[in-house]
């Protein structure tokens, strides 16, 4: 089953849109499912109103808009995520190393203190 309500189309060199045939209903069934992919709604978009996502989100978008459904092998959120790890890995990741290596330090035993005794007298 495919969406006929559906289109998407370039918008920019790193972008694409996503438009909805404009019976809300139709657009209500949708809403959801777009917001799941990353997708960013924006009344000012030229052309009309449509849902505005980065070409990296293009596959993902054409496999629902042709097969229906959001597919197994498509997960936005586990996709986002990963994303965003891998960016924080890559503009933080000497911090992060400072901040796990200071950590298991902090889990390393002190060596133990000498005690001096002193005799009574």
């Amino acid at each position: 089953m495919s969406f006929k309500d559906i289109t998407a189309e370039d918008y920019s060199p790193k972008s694409f849109v996503v438009r909805v045939n404009s019976l809300s209903e139709i657009k209500d069934n949708h809403k959801n499912a777009l917001k799941e992919f990353g997708g960013k709604w924006n009344t000012h978009l030229r052309g009309g109103a449509g849902w505005i996502f980065p070409n990296s989100k293009r596959n993902e978008l054409d496999k629902y808009i042709n097969e229906g459904k959001i597919t197994s092998d498509s997960s936005p959120q586990v996709d986002d995520v990963l994303e965003k790890i891998e960016k924080i890995l890559k503009s933080h990741g000497e911090l992060l190393q400072q901040i796990l290596q200071t950590l298991q330090e902090a889990d390393e035993p002190e060596p133990p203190k000498s005690v001096r005794l002193l005799k009574r007298g």
